[in-house]
């Protein structure tokens, strides 16, 4: 009987020292500055960027990607970000969304928008 409440007393012991490490450990536990979500590992070229690429961007739907496209269409230049403000739709706010998930190049000719068919 002795040799059990030593064993358990021996458990007892291992456990609540488990216990003790892991909530000492708990609190040196680094949090990130920023959420994962803001930090993408890539980004869309919204100078080059189809339909389908431009509606994987949070808060772009099928009508602001098509106004997206058919303005880019226009022949409008888009070498920045802010140049998105003039479509209908697309405020400060989107534009900060969207700033860390995409790039600007600076566009080539509206002719590379138009469709060959």
């Amino acid at each position: 009987m002795s040799e059990f409440l030593s064993r358990r007393g021996a458990v007892l012991i291992l456990c609540l020292m488990s216990v003790l490490v892991l909530l000492t450990g708990m609190s040196r536990v680094s949090v990130p500055d920023a959420p994962m979500s803001s930090r993408a590992l890539w980004r869309i070229d919204l100078a080059k960027a189809s339909l389908p690429e431009l509606q994987l961007l949070p808060g772009i739907g099928p009508v602001l990607a098509a106004r997206l496209e058919a303005w880019r269409r226009r022949g409008e230049n888009l070498d920045a970000l802010d140049d998105l403000l003039d479509i209908h739709g697309i405020g400060p706010r989107t534009i900060r969304s969207l700033q860390p998930l995409v790039s600007v190049t600076a566009s080539s000719s509206p002719d590379e928008f138009k469709n060959e068919d």
